[in-house]
């Protein structure tokens, strides 16, 4: 099926996913965070800066996707994307 962009999408740039919450009905939201020193005090922290909603199988089909792609290139796969994230409910 092809992919269309009816309207410009905004790209966010992430540092990582960091975590994945479990919602009712089989779906999870992935939260995206970017590294960055505090404008406080200049220590690191990490700034959430996007949320998707999609299904499980969804998420587990998407981690797949990237293994191929990372796999393409003759990328190592980080171990962190051969199991789901750490999970929250």
């Amino acid at each position: 099926m092809d992919m269309v962009e009816v309207f410009p999408v905004q790209d966010i740039f992430v540092s990582a996913l960091g975590r994945i919450d479990i919602l009712p009905g089989g779906f999870g939201r992935m939260v995206f965070y970017v590294d960055r020193c505090s404008a406080c005090d200049g220590r690191p922290e990490r700034v959430v800066v996007a949320s998707i909603v999609m299904s499980l199988e969804a998420i587990k089909a998407n981690r797949q996707m990237v293994n191929d792609a990372l796999r393409a290139i003759g990328a190592p796969i980080p171990e962190e994307l051969s199991v789901l994230p750490s999970v929250h409910h």
